[in-house]
């Protein structure tokens, strides 16, 4: 039993933050909105969203900083997640990374060979850009190229 209760101690704080994490279609839905829009305030209030901005660009981040919503021109432009768990020494004691299902079907551990599988050559010949569909997504793999650590995600149109 104690055991049980040790293994629910442990899983309740991943399983809330993990709630807290919006899903893609959610985030993909701020892309080109201006972050006056009500949806746009609406998202960074129920997220308690921080803003980090010089002029009319910048961010919006959650504790957690397992994502982020960047702006440009007071616009939403950009979606960033942070798909691998941050290195070692890094980030703050409550970062985490985003566990939500991925844009294009994408799964953290992904190599180079399955994204290409996934979403088709690349948009520059041994480049790290695709399109998927109106989007483009910017993919930073690990050093050995094995699995994904970051996405960037903005409208093909919106090129930022």
């Amino acid at each position: 039993m104690n055991h049980l209760l040790l293994l629910i101690a442990f899983l309740l704080p991943a399983l809330a933050q993990a709630a807290e994490q919006p899903d893609w279609k959610q985030l993909q839905q701020l892309l080109g909105k201006p972050i006056a829009a009500q949806s746009v305030v609406d998202f960074v209030r129920t997220h308690k969203l921080e803003k980090t901005a010089k002029g009319q660009s910048g961010l919006f981040t959650p504790p957690h900083h397992s994502y982020s919503v960047h702006f440009e021109k007071d616009i939403v432009n950009t979606i960033q997640l942070m798909i691998s768990p941050w290195p070692k020494g890094s980030g703050g004691r409550d970062w985490t990374h985003y566990t939500r299902p991925l844009p294009g079907g994408l799964a953290s551990g992904d190599d180079r060979k399955s994204v290409e599988r996934k979403l088709g050559s690349p948009i520059d010949p041994g480049g790290s850009w695709w399109m998927h569909g109106e989007l483009t997504i910017w993919v930073i793999f690990d050093k050995q190229k094995s699995a994904i650590v970051e996405l960037y995600v903005w409208r093909t149109k919106d090129k930022p």
